[in-house]
């Protein structure tokens, strides 16, 4: 591990809503094929692994939100395509090393087929939303 400082700062707001026709869905079509992929690739780590490895990481609260019991984490398709992004620059910035980067995704990809996270397509309506939300509260 490098010497650097972990100085990312995250704050989760969760409103429940009630459920509207037309809205967000589940990519069942994407977590079928996850799980086809990884038919044949082993057993993933298991979270023992994967907290030890992250205890390396100062600071992580995310495990506290998704071991709650009542709470179902909902993700987009973007955050599939985007975690495996996220982990090369923690190992470019020597965060991680590739061993770690490869257990954490194996491990996040077990979970989406377990449905510990439900994965949603994004739509039009939902880039629209999201571009919005942005543009109000990014700046």
């Amino acid at each position: 591990m490098g010497s650097a400082t972990w100085n990312e700062h995250v704050s989760l707001l969760v409103t429940p809503t009630t459920r509207t026709p037309g809205a967000c869905q589940v990519d069942v079509e994407f977590t079928e094929s996850l799980r086809s992929a990884l038919q044949d690739a082993g057993p993933a780590p298991g979270l023992d692994e994967v907290r030890r490895r992250l205890s390396k990481i100062p600071g992580t609260s995310v495990d506290r939100i998704i071991q709650a019991a009542d709470n179902r984490i909902r993700i987009s398709r973007l955050t599939v395509v985007e975690l495996p992004s996220v982990f090369a620059i923690k190992v470019r910035t020597e965060f991680i090393n590739r061993d770690d980067a490869r257990v954490f995704l194996r491990q996040f990809r077990e979970d989406i087929i377990s449905q510990k996270f439900e994965v949603f397509a994004m739509r039009e309506t939902e880039f629209a939303a999201a571009e919005r939300l942005i543009e109000r509260y990014a700046y």
